[in-house]
């Protein structure tokens, strides 16, 4: 079976001739009123309810258009761009809804980037809850580089990736880079790489990538911890179980992220048996032993490990904050107090 989504998707041509076929009645009105008061240049088609339009400004006709039109109207108007005056029968395939345009231009410089392969994966360390507080393992974390060589931020390049074969090869690009960035650091410490479970709609298929870059990069499987974001959205329990479980049945470990944002439930996260959950800095960030939050953190751990399931806490600033989460009986640590996120060749350097 070959991926619906791996490769990536053409960008929208400037140079274009643009076909707008609106619902019946008021929104064709309202585009072709729109379009003369703008003294745009355009040709309203009222047997075929189409607009036609020739221009080397797609995208801003495409913005102009999300502008003037509702959120329905924009979902049940249809748009074609092609460079052909004459759209062939197979032209009709790359029609889409004006929502689903926009999002595809909003993910052009997405596309260029990954093309282009201008990103990163930088490192923090996760460390022990001993005196030592040795590194057990780095997380890896995906940095975009735009054009002045400046860093992107994963949230910046994954809120844009609203197209869903955009987001699948981000994703993919994430976990690839990660295991590839991950092979640069002697043996012996665990490798935690991220992933989106929203861009998995076949792990067998999706995720044979990031299986094969492990193997070509000599990293046993047992090193690695594949973390799964967003883990307090969890909709499709079944689905997620068969992620976990493929990449279980190839030697990886599981670690769920972000337990106490959003709407975390303990029954879910034990349900999957992940071998780490990390806990969430909303929980753990600048506690004290007075903290609020104290006895539920406690109750939390005690929890995870009745289901053998070790904690990480996340967030952790100070010196006084690491003694209090150890003492309420976390696995491991993470946090600015420890190092932030950095680029391999420091850590390397450092070592």
């Amino acid at each position: 079976m070959t991926c619906q989504y791996c490769s990536l998707p053409d960008k929208l041509s400037s140079q274009s001739y643009v076909f707008i076929w609106p619902p019946q009645g008021h929104t064709t009105q309202k585009i072709v009123k729109y379009f003369d008061a703008q003294n745009l240049p355009f040709e309203n088609i009222p047997a075929e309810n189409c607009v036609r339009m020739e221009t080397d400004g797609a995208s801003s006709v495409l913005v102009k258009l999300s502008g003037l039109l509702t959120k329905f109207e924009a979902a049940d108007t249809r748009i074609l761009i092609t460079t052909s005056e004459t759209p062939s029968l197979g032209d009709f395939g790359n029609v889409m809804t004006v929502a689903n345009a926009l999002q595809r231009v909003r993910s052009d410089w997405l596309i260029d980037l990954l093309d282009q392969k201008r990103y990163v994966s930088y490192a923090q360390p996760i460390v022990s809850v001993d005196y030592e507080r040795k590194t057990v393992a780095h997380e890896f974390l995906f940095r975009g580089i735009d054009e002045e060589g400046k860093l992107i931020s994963p949230d910046t390049l994954f809120e844009s990736a609203q197209d869903p074969q955009v987001f699948f090869n981000l994703d993919r690009a994430a976990r690839v880079c990660a295991v590839e960035t991950a092979a640069q650091l002697p043996t012996g410490t665990d490798v935690f790489i991220n992933f989106m479970p929203g861009s998995i709609y076949d792990p067998g298929v999706c995720l044979r990538t990031t299986v094969q870059a492990a193997k070509e990069n000599n990293i046993a499987p047992d090193r690695v911890v594949f973390e799964i974001v967003e883990s307090q959205r969890i909709d499709d329990l079944s689905h997620l179980r068969g992620i976990v479980n493929f990449y279980r049945d190839a030697g990886f470990r599981i670690a769920l992220d972000d337990f106490g944002a959003g709407h975390s439930n303990l029954e879910t996260f034990i349900a999957l048996s992940p071998d780490f959950v990390k806990l969430d800095k909303s929980l753990t960030s600048n506690l004290t032993p007075n903290d609020d939050r104290l006895p539920m953190v406690e109750a939390v751990i005690r929890a995870f490990h009745s289901a053998n399931i070790k904690v990480i806490a996340e967030g952790i600033e100070t010196e006084e904050n690491a003694r209090v989460v150890i003492d309420s009986g976390v696995d491991r640590m993470q946090g600015y107090h420890f190092a932030r996120p950095m680029p391999i060749a420091d850590i390397l350097a450092a070592r």
